[in-house]
């Protein structure tokens, strides 16, 4: 049926979750079909690139009110499922014990005073208890989502369901909030020196080595001009691209400390000649591009 009402649209990369969240609602005593005719009458999905996570978004959308599971970005027990004499009790259970194991996950992660090491070289501090606390939410999403310990993006790769790819937003940002004072302003600039860079997951880890970078007493402002004059960043991994065209700059030489640790520049004047190279001042909200 979903592939007559669009064309190959099982072949979609979101199709597994669009499918389960129907076969969801249909438990909850729903008609998917109608469900899946009702969305994809609000509108043509079939030249998205992935039309499943169109439609799934538009299905998020119109089932709102319905109760989160034992997780967040889950969805509760369907009810027919919940009253079944056998699978009800089964499934109760097994919700009631993903609750108990996120809550040690969470607890463990956050009281470890122990770095991550997708966080880097983050100072952890005793008395951070908004960064240990979305520490201890990132760890059971990475454990629910089953990221490789690996993976050194705090989240992961991007969630294919609307409501996983919320949570998913709203961690990063928590987490790009928490520790932005262990970045000073490069948490609010680093995503506004490109496009790529504030689509980046790994953009707070290129924050903190920016600031670390400064504290040492480099010119970040002329490692970072060099570094974009090299041509734009890709749209995948922008932030390790970026950082390697920094740590090549380091290795040559250039922007290495001449001053005092710790100390700050009066930012100058953009001159003529470097009008067209992008200059940055971590002391603004955002980048000074020259036209």
């Amino acid at each position: 049926s979903a592939d007559r009402m669009v064309l190959w649209i099982s072949e979609s990369p979101a199709w597994p979750t669009l499918r389960t969240d129907l076969l969801s609602l249909a438990a909850d005593g729903h008609d998917p079909v109608a469900m899946l005719r009702r969305i994809v009458n609000i509108g043509e999905p079939g030249t998205a690139h992935d039309p499943a996570a169109v439609l799934d978004h538009r299905l998020q959308l119109l089932t709102q009110d319905r109760k989160s599971g034992p997780l967040p970005w889950l969805r509760a027990l369907p009810s027919q499922v919940a009253a079944d004499p056998v699978w009800g009790a089964y499934m109760h259970a097994r919700a009631t014990r993903i609750v108990e194991l996120a809550e040690a996950v969470r607890e463990t992660a956050a009281f470890a005073h122990v770095c991550p090491s997708w966080l880097g070289q983050t100072r952890i501090s005793a008395d951070n208890h908004e960064l240990a606390q979305v520490i201890g939410d990132i760890s059971v999403w990475r454990a629910a989502t089953e990221v490789s310990p690996d993976d050194e993006r705090p989240t992961g790769p991007p969630a294919l369901s609307e409501a996983g790819a919320r949570h998913q937003r709203g961690f990063d940002a928590r987490l790009d909030q928490a520790v932005g004072n262990q970045a000073g302003n490069w948490t609010n600039v680093v995503p506004t020196l490109d496009p790529a860079l504030a689509r980046d997951p790994n953009r707070s880890q290129m924050a903190r080595r920016l600031y670390d970078l400064e504290r040492a007493g480099c010119d970040v402002q002329r490692l970072l001009d060099h570094a974009f004059a090299q041509g734009p960043l890709p749209d995948d991994h922008a932030a390790a691209a970026l950082w390697y065209r920094v740590a090549g700059l380091l290795s040559s030489g250039l922007g290495m400390p001449t001053r005092t640790p710790s100390t700050r520049r009066t930012p100058q004047p953009v001159h003529p000649e470097a009008a067209r190279r992008p200059t940055v001042n971590p002391h603004r909200s955002g980048p000074s591009r020259g036209r």
